[in-house]
């Protein structure tokens, strides 16, 4: 007897399929806008502000202790700010380590000031800086001197942390 056997149904060849290469999508570049034109503005008046300032130190001159810290501090933060402002407009990447050095500077403008200012409350009142020793009283000044250096360093904080997570900043600072 001869037997008929079915072969076996050959499994389907399936061809290899091409690996699909996964690329970032190329986002074209924006304009300035959004939030970022908020900051080039107050960047703008910050640094044209800083410029008065200066003058502002130098007309009070060597008498008080806080025109001198601001005649020195003035001409640097505005000439970052300044230089910040054509950065952006020009959108280069470098506008992103001058918007922290300005930030940086301003802050620390801030603290030495509020430490100066306080030092001079506690010894030799002036009329410049009257408001740090409201009530003639040493603590009320260390107070409003600590609060000064803290809300500094939160303002400049939330200001860095703008430029650090920003998608517009990266899609516009790429030059």
């Amino acid at each position: 007897m001869t037997s008929t056997a079915t072969p076996a149904p050959k499994k389907p060849v399936v061809p290899p399929t091409e690996i699909a290469q996964t690329t970032k999508p190329q986002i074209a570049p924006m304009n300035v806008g959004g939030a970022l034109i908020f900051w080039v503005i107050a960047f703008a008046c910050g640094g044209v502000s800083m410029l008065w300032a200066f003058f502002v130190g130098l007309a009070y001159g060597i008498n008080e202790s806080s025109a001198v810290v601001m005649a020195f501090f003035a001409p640097f933060i505005a000439g970052v700010l300044i230089t910040d402002v054509v950065l952006i407009a020009l959108q280069k990447r470098l506008a992103v380590i001058f918007a922290y050095i300005a930030i940086g500077l301003s802050a620390l403008y801030a603290i030495v000031q509020s430490a100066v200012i306080f030092a001079n409350s506690t010894s030799v009142r002036s009329s410049y800086d009257y408001y740090y020793s409201a009530g003639n009283s040493d603590s009320q000044a260390l107070i409003l001197m600590l609060g000064t250096i803290v809300v500094s360093l939160v303002v400049a904080g939330l200001t860095a942390l703008y430029f650090v997570v920003s998608t517009r900043v990266k899609q516009t600072l790429v030059k």
